[in-house]
């Protein structure tokens, strides 16, 4: 795999993981198959709980909110957990997965109030930036 490829890769995995497991500690992980082995090894109720808290503590969800993500949340992370363990090749895989991550952003972007939502997207962006550095 060339560099290009790599870097390529590993932008479609931060996009995606940004989303699904906000800011934990899988993006320090420096290579793409540590983040399928992070996936394979939690459940998806697992993940989204653990985003949810995060969610909740850094954007100050309310309860109504909260409720809302929480349900979101659950719903991709099953979502993804489909896609991961197809048969698909991995970049196959990727692309999926990053479709999710849109899909998934559109549907918070609903619940969140402006503010919040723009934190969200700041928070993916340096996800994503930790990830093609790291």
């Amino acid at each position: 795999m060339t560099n290009f490829h790599l870097k390529a890769f590993k932008i479609i995995f931060a996009a995606l993981f940004v989303t699904s497991l906000l800011c934990h500690s899988v993006f320090a992980t420096p290579a793409p198959e540590g983040i399928f082995q992070k996936i394979e090894n939690t459940t998806p109720a697992q993940r989204a709980t653990r985003q949810t808290q995060m969610m909740s503590k850094k954007l100050n969800l309310t309860p109504a909110q909260k409720s809302k993500v929480e349900n979101i949340n659950l719903k991709y992370a099953k979502k993804a957990q489909q896609i991961v363990d197809s048969d698909s090749w991995r970049l196959g895989k990727a692309r999926e997965l990053r479709e999710l991550v849109f899909q998934k952003n559109d549907q918070l972007q609903a619940v969140l109030n402006h503010a919040q939502f723009e934190h969200y997207q700041r928070i993916q962006q340096q996800r994503m930036q930790a990830m093609v550095n790291g």
